[in-house]
């Protein structure tokens, strides 16, 4: 089991992707801020699978701006 994903520093680069307009945020409390952010990645989550499920329905992948 890869364990890199547990790491601080991993955690808090992978949540600076999922939700990069929350970057101020997560420099000034660090991996501990990602808890805080938890429905926010929760949604993007939810969000992305909505668009792979119509994109598998359309052979298309867009996602709306």
């Amino acid at each position: 089991m890869d364990t890199s994903l547990l790491s601080s520093e991993s955690l808090l680069q992978e949540t600076k992707k999922a939700l990069p307009h929350q970057d101020k945020f997560l420099e000034k409390l660090g991996a501990g801020g990602s808890f805080c952010l938890l429905s926010e990645i929760e949604d993007a989550i939810c969000r992305e699978i909505k668009i792979f499920w119509r994109a598998t329905n359309s052979n298309q992948i867009t996602r709306p701006k």
